[in-house]
């Protein structure tokens, strides 16, 4: 019995030992990611464009280690200290990349970089603001305010000065209810390359109700004084009056319009001139009145 265990043990190291020679010796290729940072980036500059976060590295080797790979250890310094603005290229060094000896580099990815460097500037622009959206008929879009109004950019020298100013567009429906404003957050429209302070600004859209000019005929209200009699030679007053358009959709806003005669001090016997006061609906702006004073015979009871 133990020569039998014996036996199993060396076959099982010769099973081992077999696919060892078989597959761990069997040269294949594979694909590899190799992340790329840089290093020692020169004061007062900047990558504008070219640089990319990983290059492809062809390997070919064992496949039994191919395991033993591991993509997190495989990364590619580019030392940025003698780079000047303008175009620099740079050739990846396949003597520094971090592979097993064991491992033959077929073909990298691409195989040089061309970066356009460019001088670090800043810059203060203006901020436009638009608001873009579906709106209930009748309500109008009034302004749009941004604050701030102004913020600083920085970025590469190049791309700034081609930028005047900065827009943002809050994009929000109203097809029902309307809100007097509507704020929101917004990011800046800006190429990757730029940076800016703030990076967020708050905007405030403001609406405001269509609005309809109207004449409209109004019972003139009075309250005669104890022990006196008022008659007014007429008994409605007419007026233009401008306000929300759907409110008069019908007429019950007249109900809210109030036309009072004001008797005034003088309240002797006779025919004389008299002002009158007019309430209406919030609003509602009277523009004019037909006519501005209502004649009015007194008598004692």
């Amino acid at each position: 019995m133990r020569k039998n265990w014996q036996y199993m043990l060396l076959a099982v190291v010769m099973a081992v030992f077999s696919w060892f020679l078989v597959n761990g010796q069997e040269r294949v290729e594979t694909v590899v990611d190799m992340s790329v940072i840089m290093s020692n980036p020169p004061e007062g500059l900047m990558v504008d464009t070219g640089f990319v976060d990983t290059i492809q590295v062809r390997l070919r080797g064992p496949k039994g280690l191919l395991r033993t790979l591991d993509n997190k250890r495989l990364v590619y310094d580019v030392d940025a200290r003698n780079f000047r603005a303008g175009q620099n290229v740079v050739d990846i060094n396949v003597d520094r990349i971090p592979v097993p000896s064991s491992f033959d580099i077929v073909e990298l990815t691409p195989n040089r970089l061309t970066l356009v460097v460019d001088r670090i500037a800043t810059k203060t622009v203006d901020v436009e603001a638009q608001w873009r959206g579906e709106l209930n008929n009748f309500y109008v879009f009034d302004h749009i305010e941004v604050t701030p109004s102004q913020i600083r950019l920085r970025g590469p020298e190049t791309r700034l000065r081609k930028i005047t100013d900065t827009e943002v567009i809050m994009k929000e429906n109203f097809p029902r209810d309307v809100p007097t404003s509507w704020v929101e957050h917004l990011a800046l429209d800006l190429p990757e390359e730029v940076e800016a302070t703030p990076s967020q600004v708050k905007v405030e859209a403001f609406f405001k109700p269509k609005t309809r000019e109207i004449w409209v005929k109004m019972p003139l209200e009075v309250e005669s004084p104890q022990g006196m009699t008022l008659r007014p030679r007429q008994d409605y007053v007419r007026m233009l009056i401008e306000g929300p358009l759907m409110m008069f959709r019908d007429n019950a806003f007249r109900k809210d319009i109030h036309v009072t005669l004001e008797p005034g001090q003088d309240l002797s016997p006779g025919e004389r001139q008299m002002d009158y006061t007019v309430t209406v609906p919030e609003g509602v702006v009277v523009k004019k009145r037909n006519p501005d004073r209502i004649g009015v015979i007194i008598e004692k009871d």
